[in-house]
Protein backbone atom coordinates (compact mmCIF):
# COMPACT_ATOMS: atom_id res chain seq x y z
CA UNK A 1 0.00 0.00 0.00
CA UNK A 2 1.30 3.61 -1.01
CA UNK A 3 -0.05 6.68 0.56
CA UNK A 4 -1.39 8.22 3.84
CA UNK A 5 -5.14 7.28 3.74
CA UNK A 6 -6.06 10.47 3.03
CA UNK A 7 -8.57 9.88 0.25
CA UNK A 8 -11.87 7.91 1.41
CA UNK A 9 -13.41 5.56 -1.25
CA UNK A 10 -16.91 4.21 -0.95
CA UNK A 11 -17.58 0.69 -2.77
CA UNK A 12 -21.33 -0.21 -3.20
CA UNK A 13 -21.61 -3.96 -3.72
CA UNK A 14 -19.83 -6.93 -2.18
CA UNK A 15 -19.50 -9.16 -4.98
CA UNK A 16 -16.25 -10.23 -6.98
CA UNK A 17 -16.19 -7.21 -8.25
CA UNK A 18 -16.83 -5.06 -5.56
CA UNK A 19 -14.58 -6.42 -2.86
CA UNK A 20 -11.58 -6.66 -6.20
CA UNK A 21 -12.44 -2.71 -6.18
CA UNK A 22 -11.47 -2.21 -2.24
CA UNK A 23 -9.03 -4.38 -2.49
CA UNK A 24 -7.25 -2.86 -5.49
CA UNK A 25 -7.99 0.87 -4.07
CA UNK A 26 -6.98 -0.33 -0.56
CA UNK A 27 -3.40 -0.92 -2.28
CA UNK A 28 -3.32 2.56 -3.62
CA UNK A 29 -3.82 4.08 -0.09
CA UNK A 30 -7.24 4.72 -0.14
CA UNK A 31 -8.92 4.41 2.54
CA UNK A 32 -11.62 1.75 1.82
CA UNK A 33 -15.11 1.25 2.87
CA UNK A 34 -17.35 -1.51 0.85
CA UNK A 35 -21.43 -1.21 1.87
CA UNK A 36 -23.74 -4.18 0.69
CA UNK A 37 -26.66 -5.66 2.63
CA UNK A 38 -25.95 -8.82 2.19
CA UNK A 39 -22.31 -10.90 3.40
CA UNK A 40 -19.49 -10.77 0.71
CA UNK A 41 -20.17 -12.69 -2.23
CA UNK A 42 -23.76 -13.77 -0.99
CA UNK A 43 -25.83 -12.97 -4.70
CA UNK A 44 -24.72 -13.79 -8.17
CA UNK A 45 -20.90 -14.64 -7.11
CA UNK A 46 -22.06 -17.33 -5.02
CA UNK A 47 -24.44 -19.21 -7.19
CA UNK A 48 -21.97 -19.14 -10.77
CA UNK A 49 -19.88 -22.23 -12.39
CA UNK A 50 -16.61 -20.82 -10.40
CA UNK A 51 -14.76 -20.39 -13.95
CA UNK A 52 -12.09 -18.09 -14.51
CA UNK A 53 -13.08 -17.44 -18.25
CA UNK A 54 -9.88 -16.21 -19.91
CA UNK A 55 -10.92 -17.44 -23.08
CA UNK A 56 -14.84 -15.86 -23.05
CA UNK A 57 -13.54 -13.15 -25.56
CA UNK A 58 -16.69 -13.34 -27.43
CA UNK A 59 -19.64 -11.21 -26.29
CA UNK A 60 -23.35 -12.63 -26.22
CA UNK A 61 -24.10 -11.25 -29.01
CA UNK A 62 -22.03 -12.55 -31.85
CA UNK A 63 -23.13 -12.13 -35.48
CA UNK A 64 -24.49 -15.63 -35.10
CA UNK A 65 -27.34 -14.32 -33.06
CA UNK A 66 -29.07 -13.38 -35.88
CA UNK A 67 -29.69 -16.87 -36.92
CA UNK A 68 -30.68 -18.36 -33.18
CA UNK A 69 -33.10 -15.62 -32.62
CA UNK A 70 -36.64 -17.20 -34.42
CA UNK A 71 -35.56 -20.35 -31.81
CA UNK A 72 -35.10 -18.04 -28.95
CA UNK A 73 -38.11 -15.83 -29.76
CA UNK A 74 -40.04 -18.93 -30.34
CA UNK A 75 -38.83 -20.16 -26.70
CA UNK A 76 -36.79 -22.81 -28.47
CA UNK A 77 -33.29 -22.16 -27.49
CA UNK A 78 -32.42 -24.00 -24.22
CA UNK A 79 -29.60 -21.51 -23.46
CA UNK A 80 -31.34 -18.30 -23.84
CA UNK A 81 -35.23 -16.89 -23.01
CA UNK A 82 -36.76 -13.72 -23.49
CA UNK A 83 -39.92 -12.53 -21.23
CA UNK A 84 -41.81 -10.32 -23.64
CA UNK A 85 -43.03 -8.04 -20.73
CA UNK A 86 -39.00 -7.49 -20.00
CA UNK A 87 -38.09 -7.24 -23.82
CA UNK A 88 -40.77 -4.12 -24.02
CA UNK A 89 -39.97 -2.48 -21.58
CA UNK A 90 -36.38 -2.88 -21.82
CA UNK A 91 -36.18 -1.83 -25.84
CA UNK A 92 -33.06 0.04 -25.33
CA UNK A 93 -31.02 -2.53 -24.49
CA UNK A 94 -32.59 -5.74 -26.76
CA UNK A 95 -32.21 -3.03 -29.55
CA UNK A 96 -28.51 -2.52 -28.60
CA UNK A 97 -27.94 -6.75 -28.40
CA UNK A 98 -29.20 -6.68 -32.10
CA UNK A 99 -27.21 -3.60 -33.43
CA UNK A 100 -23.82 -4.66 -32.19
CA UNK A 101 -24.93 -8.56 -33.87
CA UNK A 102 -22.44 -7.29 -36.21
CA UNK A 103 -18.61 -8.53 -37.32
CA UNK A 104 -17.19 -5.50 -36.98
CA UNK A 105 -18.23 -4.55 -33.27
CA UNK A 106 -18.17 -8.11 -32.60
CA UNK A 107 -14.56 -7.96 -33.44
CA UNK A 108 -13.87 -4.39 -31.26
CA UNK A 109 -15.62 -6.18 -28.07
CA UNK A 110 -13.65 -9.27 -28.35
CA UNK A 111 -10.59 -7.31 -28.56
CA UNK A 112 -11.56 -5.04 -25.37
CA UNK A 113 -12.64 -8.33 -23.49
CA UNK A 114 -9.02 -10.36 -24.71
CA UNK A 115 -7.19 -7.05 -22.62
CA UNK A 116 -9.63 -6.94 -19.58
CA UNK A 117 -9.42 -11.56 -19.42
CA UNK A 118 -5.86 -11.68 -20.37
CA UNK A 119 -4.59 -10.59 -17.05
CA UNK A 120 -7.37 -13.00 -14.95
CA UNK A 121 -5.98 -16.40 -14.16
CA UNK A 122 -2.94 -14.88 -12.51
CA UNK A 123 -4.32 -12.26 -10.78
CA UNK A 124 -6.83 -14.70 -9.13
CA UNK A 125 -3.99 -16.77 -8.30
CA UNK A 126 -2.11 -14.51 -6.40
CA UNK A 127 -5.23 -13.27 -4.19
CA UNK A 128 -5.97 -17.11 -3.15
CA UNK A 129 -2.75 -16.78 -2.19
CA UNK A 130 -2.42 -13.88 -0.26
CA UNK A 131 -6.18 -14.60 1.27
CA UNK A 132 -5.00 -18.05 2.23
CA UNK A 133 -7.50 -19.84 -0.81
CA UNK A 134 -4.19 -20.92 -3.35
CA UNK A 135 -6.09 -24.73 -2.69
CA UNK A 136 -9.43 -23.80 -4.43
CA UNK A 137 -7.41 -22.95 -7.66
CA UNK A 138 -7.76 -25.34 -10.24
CA UNK A 139 -5.79 -25.16 -13.36
CA UNK A 140 -7.28 -27.71 -15.32
CA UNK A 141 -9.26 -26.21 -17.75
CA UNK A 142 -12.90 -25.64 -19.09
CA UNK A 143 -14.63 -27.94 -21.82
CA UNK A 144 -17.05 -27.20 -24.35
CA UNK A 145 -18.87 -30.04 -25.82
CA UNK A 146 -20.25 -30.43 -29.08
CA UNK A 147 -22.99 -33.20 -30.34
CA UNK A 148 -22.60 -33.05 -33.77
CA UNK A 149 -20.05 -31.78 -36.32
CA UNK A 150 -22.61 -29.15 -37.60
CA UNK A 151 -22.96 -27.65 -34.07
CA UNK A 152 -19.37 -27.30 -33.64
CA UNK A 153 -18.63 -25.67 -37.16
CA UNK A 154 -21.25 -22.92 -35.77
CA UNK A 155 -18.80 -22.01 -33.17
CA UNK A 156 -15.60 -20.98 -35.28
CA UNK A 157 -15.72 -17.59 -34.44
CA UNK A 158 -14.88 -18.22 -31.17
CA UNK A 159 -11.96 -21.06 -31.94
CA UNK A 160 -10.87 -17.84 -34.45
CA UNK A 161 -10.80 -15.60 -31.35
CA UNK A 162 -9.03 -17.97 -29.25
CA UNK A 163 -6.50 -18.35 -32.04
CA UNK A 164 -5.95 -15.10 -32.82
CA UNK A 165 -5.22 -13.55 -29.11
CA UNK A 166 -3.16 -17.13 -28.47
CA UNK A 167 -5.07 -18.39 -26.16
CA UNK A 168 -4.02 -21.81 -25.24
CA UNK A 169 -6.57 -24.19 -26.10
CA UNK A 170 -7.30 -27.42 -28.07
CA UNK A 171 -9.72 -29.35 -29.86
CA UNK A 172 -10.62 -32.61 -29.02
CA UNK A 173 -12.37 -35.68 -30.40
CA UNK A 174 -15.19 -37.94 -29.07
CA UNK A 175 -12.24 -40.43 -27.83
CA UNK A 176 -9.78 -37.73 -26.33
CA UNK A 177 -13.32 -36.20 -24.04
CA UNK A 178 -13.83 -39.45 -22.93
CA UNK A 179 -10.22 -40.11 -21.95
CA UNK A 180 -10.51 -36.65 -19.70
CA UNK A 181 -13.91 -37.14 -18.47
CA UNK A 182 -14.28 -41.10 -18.22
CA UNK A 183 -17.62 -40.83 -16.13
CA UNK A 184 -19.51 -38.97 -18.93
CA UNK A 185 -22.54 -40.96 -20.01
CA UNK A 186 -22.99 -39.56 -23.08
CA UNK A 187 -20.41 -39.13 -26.58
CA UNK A 188 -19.94 -36.33 -28.33
CA UNK A 189 -18.28 -35.70 -31.40
CA UNK A 190 -16.41 -32.76 -30.71
CA UNK A 191 -14.87 -30.60 -27.37
CA UNK A 192 -13.52 -27.53 -27.36
CA UNK A 193 -10.48 -27.58 -24.07
CA UNK A 194 -9.62 -24.05 -23.11
CA UNK A 195 -6.66 -25.10 -21.29
CA UNK A 196 -6.07 -21.17 -20.59
CA UNK A 197 -9.18 -20.95 -18.04
CA UNK A 198 -9.17 -21.82 -14.75
CA UNK A 199 -11.69 -22.42 -11.49
CA UNK A 200 -12.05 -22.67 -8.07
CA UNK A 201 -14.67 -25.33 -6.01
CA UNK A 202 -16.10 -22.39 -4.08
CA UNK A 203 -16.97 -18.96 -5.36
CA UNK A 204 -18.70 -17.97 -1.87
CA UNK A 205 -16.12 -18.88 -0.25
CA UNK A 206 -13.28 -17.12 -2.36
CA UNK A 207 -15.19 -13.83 -2.74
CA UNK A 208 -15.64 -13.88 1.22
CA UNK A 209 -12.21 -14.83 1.74
CA UNK A 210 -10.92 -11.92 -0.67
CA UNK A 211 -13.31 -9.59 1.87
CA UNK A 212 -11.50 -11.14 4.80
CA UNK A 213 -8.28 -10.02 3.24
CA UNK A 214 -9.54 -6.56 2.74
CA UNK A 215 -10.63 -5.82 6.28
CA UNK A 216 -6.85 -7.67 7.47
CA UNK A 217 -5.52 -4.75 5.07
CA UNK A 218 -7.15 -2.09 6.84
CA UNK A 219 -10.48 -1.99 4.64
CA UNK A 220 -14.05 -1.44 6.34
CA UNK A 221 -17.14 -3.78 5.47
CA UNK A 222 -20.74 -2.19 6.03
CA UNK A 223 -23.94 -3.55 6.30
CA UNK A 224 -26.68 -1.63 5.09
CA UNK A 225 -28.74 -1.37 1.44
CA UNK A 226 -27.68 2.03 -0.31
CA UNK A 227 -31.24 3.87 -1.62
CA UNK A 228 -29.52 6.80 -3.04
CA UNK A 229 -26.42 8.65 -3.72
CA UNK A 230 -25.51 12.30 -3.35
CA UNK A 231 -22.85 13.36 -5.81
CA UNK A 232 -21.99 17.06 -3.81
CA UNK A 233 -21.37 16.67 -0.79
CA UNK A 234 -20.22 12.91 -2.04
CA UNK A 235 -22.54 10.47 0.07
CA UNK A 236 -24.66 7.06 0.44
CA UNK A 237 -28.15 7.20 1.86
CA UNK A 238 -28.83 4.44 3.52
CA UNK A 239 -32.46 2.92 3.63
CA UNK A 240 -32.11 2.97 7.55
CA UNK A 241 -31.09 6.57 7.32
CA UNK A 242 -27.21 6.28 7.91
CA UNK A 243 -25.82 8.61 5.62
CA UNK A 244 -22.26 7.31 4.64
CA UNK A 245 -19.70 10.40 3.09
CA UNK A 246 -17.08 9.81 1.08
CA UNK A 247 -14.20 11.67 -1.11
CA UNK A 248 -15.59 9.22 -3.95
CA UNK A 249 -18.29 6.20 -4.24
CA UNK A 250 -17.34 3.03 -6.59
CA UNK A 251 -20.82 1.61 -8.04
CA UNK A 252 -20.41 -1.63 -8.14
CA UNK A 253 -23.51 -3.12 -7.34
CA UNK A 254 -24.55 -5.47 -10.13
CA UNK A 255 -28.20 -5.62 -11.05
CA UNK A 256 -28.91 -2.74 -8.27
CA UNK A 257 -26.34 -0.66 -10.09
CA UNK A 258 -28.93 1.24 -12.53
CA UNK A 259 -31.12 1.77 -9.18
CA UNK A 260 -28.36 4.33 -7.79
CA UNK A 261 -27.29 5.93 -11.20
CA UNK A 262 -30.72 6.84 -12.54
CA UNK A 263 -31.33 9.10 -10.15
CA UNK A 264 -28.24 11.05 -11.51
CA UNK A 265 -28.68 11.05 -14.98
CA UNK A 266 -26.78 8.48 -15.74
CA UNK A 267 -28.53 5.94 -17.92
CA UNK A 268 -26.58 3.28 -18.60
CA UNK A 269 -28.59 0.37 -20.89
CA UNK A 270 -27.99 -2.12 -18.25
CA UNK A 271 -30.14 -5.59 -19.24
CA UNK A 272 -30.51 -8.42 -16.72
CA UNK A 273 -29.64 -12.01 -17.34
CA UNK A 274 -31.01 -13.72 -14.76
CA UNK A 275 -29.82 -17.48 -13.93
CA UNK A 276 -30.35 -20.42 -11.94
CA UNK A 277 -27.90 -22.51 -10.48
CA UNK A 278 -28.16 -25.85 -7.78
CA UNK A 279 -25.73 -28.47 -6.46
CA UNK A 280 -25.69 -32.42 -6.78
CA UNK A 281 -24.05 -34.95 -5.31
CA UNK A 282 -22.25 -37.52 -7.93
CA UNK A 283 -23.72 -40.95 -7.46
CA UNK A 284 -21.45 -43.70 -6.89
CA UNK A 285 -17.63 -42.85 -7.64
CA UNK A 286 -18.20 -40.60 -10.72
CA UNK A 287 -15.96 -37.53 -10.93
CA UNK A 288 -15.75 -34.60 -13.04
CA UNK A 289 -12.58 -32.95 -13.47
CA UNK A 290 -13.03 -29.84 -14.91
CA UNK A 291 -16.10 -27.39 -15.73
CA UNK A 292 -17.82 -28.41 -18.77
CA UNK A 293 -20.78 -26.77 -20.94
CA UNK A 294 -22.80 -28.84 -22.80
CA UNK A 295 -23.49 -26.33 -25.79
CA UNK A 296 -26.45 -27.75 -27.38
CA UNK A 297 -28.13 -28.42 -24.02
CA UNK A 298 -26.84 -24.71 -22.71
CA UNK A 299 -26.32 -25.44 -19.27
CA UNK A 300 -22.57 -26.20 -17.46
CA UNK A 301 -21.91 -28.77 -14.76
CA UNK A 302 -18.79 -27.69 -12.52
CA UNK A 303 -16.86 -29.56 -9.84
CA UNK A 304 -17.26 -28.09 -5.99
CA UNK A 305 -16.24 -28.49 -3.16
CA UNK A 306 -19.96 -29.84 -1.82
CA UNK A 307 -20.92 -31.24 -5.22
CA UNK A 308 -21.84 -30.90 -8.85
CA UNK A 309 -22.99 -27.05 -9.67
CA UNK A 310 -25.53 -27.26 -13.04
CA UNK A 311 -26.03 -23.58 -13.86
CA UNK A 312 -28.58 -22.53 -16.58
CA UNK A 313 -27.77 -20.10 -19.31
CA UNK A 314 -29.46 -16.77 -19.85
CA UNK A 315 -33.14 -15.85 -18.55
CA UNK A 316 -34.00 -11.93 -20.30
CA UNK A 317 -36.32 -11.36 -17.58
CA UNK A 318 -37.14 -8.37 -14.66
CA UNK A 319 -35.05 -8.73 -11.65
CA UNK A 320 -37.53 -8.95 -9.10
CA UNK A 321 -39.88 -11.40 -11.35
CA UNK A 322 -40.61 -14.41 -9.17
CA UNK A 323 -38.44 -17.21 -10.18
CA UNK A 324 -40.09 -20.38 -11.42
CA UNK A 325 -36.69 -22.82 -12.34
CA UNK A 326 -38.08 -24.32 -15.44
CA UNK A 327 -34.96 -23.43 -17.13
CA UNK A 328 -33.15 -25.40 -14.24
CA UNK A 329 -35.77 -28.57 -14.52
CA UNK A 330 -35.02 -28.46 -18.33
CA UNK A 331 -31.62 -28.74 -17.53
CA UNK A 332 -31.48 -31.04 -14.88
CA UNK A 333 -33.39 -33.10 -17.52
CA UNK A 334 -30.49 -33.04 -20.04
CA UNK A 335 -27.34 -32.90 -17.39
CA UNK A 336 -29.16 -36.32 -15.57
CA UNK A 337 -28.47 -37.90 -19.56
CA UNK A 338 -24.47 -36.91 -19.53
CA UNK A 339 -23.56 -36.97 -16.11
CA UNK A 340 -24.42 -39.65 -13.22
CA UNK A 341 -26.25 -37.18 -10.76
CA UNK A 342 -27.66 -38.10 -7.82
CA UNK A 343 -30.16 -36.19 -5.49
CA UNK A 344 -29.59 -31.80 -4.64
CA UNK A 345 -27.07 -31.38 -2.11
CA UNK A 346 -28.25 -27.92 -1.06
CA UNK A 347 -31.66 -27.30 0.36
CA UNK A 348 -33.17 -25.01 -2.35
CA UNK A 349 -32.09 -23.90 -5.74
CA UNK A 350 -30.21 -20.58 -6.08
CA UNK A 351 -31.39 -17.68 -8.47
CA UNK A 352 -29.76 -14.37 -9.44
CA UNK A 353 -29.29 -11.69 -11.86
CA UNK A 354 -26.49 -10.40 -14.15
CA UNK A 355 -26.10 -7.24 -15.23
CA UNK A 356 -24.86 -6.82 -19.06
CA UNK A 357 -24.47 -4.33 -21.72
CA UNK A 358 -25.57 -4.37 -25.26
CA UNK A 359 -22.07 -4.69 -26.74
CA UNK A 360 -20.99 -6.89 -24.04
CA UNK A 361 -18.61 -5.25 -22.49
CA UNK A 362 -18.83 -3.86 -19.12
CA UNK A 363 -18.95 -0.28 -18.09
CA UNK A 364 -15.56 0.75 -15.67
CA UNK A 365 -15.10 4.24 -15.37
CA UNK A 366 -15.79 7.54 -14.15
CA UNK A 367 -19.57 8.28 -14.84
CA UNK A 368 -20.32 11.46 -17.35
CA UNK A 369 -21.03 14.38 -15.71
CA UNK A 370 -20.42 13.48 -11.77
CA UNK A 371 -16.21 13.73 -10.72
CA UNK A 372 -16.58 11.64 -7.96
CA UNK A 373 -19.17 9.09 -8.83
CA UNK A 374 -17.41 6.03 -10.41
CA UNK A 375 -18.60 2.78 -11.88
CA UNK A 376 -17.91 -0.79 -12.55
CA UNK A 377 -21.27 -2.71 -13.76
CA UNK A 378 -22.49 -4.72 -16.60
CA UNK A 379 -20.06 -7.45 -16.35
CA UNK A 380 -22.89 -10.34 -17.41
CA UNK A 381 -21.27 -13.49 -17.16
CA UNK A 382 -17.38 -12.62 -16.38
CA UNK A 383 -17.94 -10.78 -13.73
CA UNK A 384 -16.22 -13.51 -11.05
CA UNK A 385 -13.46 -13.72 -13.96
CA UNK A 386 -13.15 -10.29 -14.34
CA UNK A 387 -13.26 -8.80 -10.98
CA UNK A 388 -9.43 -8.27 -10.08
CA UNK A 389 -8.74 -7.08 -13.87
CA UNK A 390 -11.62 -4.59 -13.72
CA UNK A 391 -10.29 -3.69 -10.19
CA UNK A 392 -6.58 -3.10 -11.30
CA UNK A 393 -7.71 -0.88 -14.60
CA UNK A 394 -10.58 1.01 -12.51
CA UNK A 395 -7.84 1.86 -9.38
CA UNK A 396 -5.40 2.80 -12.30
CA UNK A 397 -7.87 5.62 -13.48
CA UNK A 398 -9.43 6.83 -10.45
CA UNK A 399 -4.77 7.66 -9.53
CA UNK A 400 -4.54 9.07 -12.59
CA UNK A 401 -2.01 6.87 -13.93
CA UNK A 402 -1.98 5.32 -17.37
CA UNK A 403 -4.65 1.63 -17.52
CA UNK A 404 -3.06 -1.82 -17.42
CA UNK A 405 -4.70 -1.90 -20.82
CA UNK A 406 -7.09 0.59 -23.60
CA UNK A 407 -10.29 1.80 -20.78
CA UNK A 408 -11.78 3.52 -23.91
CA UNK A 409 -13.95 0.38 -24.91
CA UNK A 410 -14.88 0.17 -21.20
CA UNK A 411 -16.04 3.69 -20.36
CA UNK A 412 -19.40 4.34 -19.03
CA UNK A 413 -19.80 7.58 -21.13
CA UNK A 414 -20.12 5.32 -24.40
CA UNK A 415 -24.09 5.13 -24.44
CA UNK A 416 -24.67 8.89 -23.68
Amino acid sequence: MTGTDTRHVLVVGAGMVGISTGLALRREGWAVTVVDPGPPGGETSSGNAGVIARGTVVPINPPALWRSLPRILAGRHPGARVDWRYALAEARFMAGLLANATPARCRRSEAALNALLDGAPAAHAGLMADAGEAHRLRRTGWLKLYPDARTFAAADRERAALARFGIDHAVLDGEAIAEREPHLTQRFSHGLWVRAAASVDDPGAVVAAYATLLTAQGGRLVSGRVRALSPAPVAAHLVDGRILAADHIVVAAGPWSGDLLRPLGVRLPLGMERGTSRLYAARGNAVLNRPILDVAGGYALAPMAAGIRLTTGADFSARDRPQRFRQLSAAEGRARILFPLDGPADPAPWAGSRTSLPDGRPAIGRVPGHPAIWCSTGHGHIGFSSGPTSAALLAALMAGRPPPFDATAFDPGRFA
